[in-house]
């Protein structure tokens, strides 16, 4: 399994509906490509949004497990704690 890693300042984009619109449609050109899984991190609204090919998409946030694969769980908060940075 391959990962790629994007950053996008999507903070251009004038309101949640759009940057809704905007991650969606890009999300399925990537699945449309051949991507098995997408995941968006917001920062902004601490949301967490997952776009899988085989499965229905869904939002989570910060503190949520999230499996990636069937040995990586990712917790976003646990993460950031871990670090000791403060969200």
């Amino acid at each position: 399994m391959g990962g790629l890693g994007v950053w996008a300042d999507l903070s251009v984009i004038p309101s949640f509906r759009l940057f809704r619109f905007y991650i969606f449609a890009k999300s399925q050109k990537m699945l449309d490509f051949g991507v098995e899984k997408v995941v968006w991190i917001s920062t902004h609204n601490r949301r967490i949004f997952i776009i899988d090919a085989q499965q229905e998409w869904q939002q989570a946030n910060f503190d949520q497990d999230i499996p990636l694969t069937e040995d990586y769980v990712l917790n976003v908060a646990q993460l950031l704690a871990d670090d000791r940075i403060e969200f």
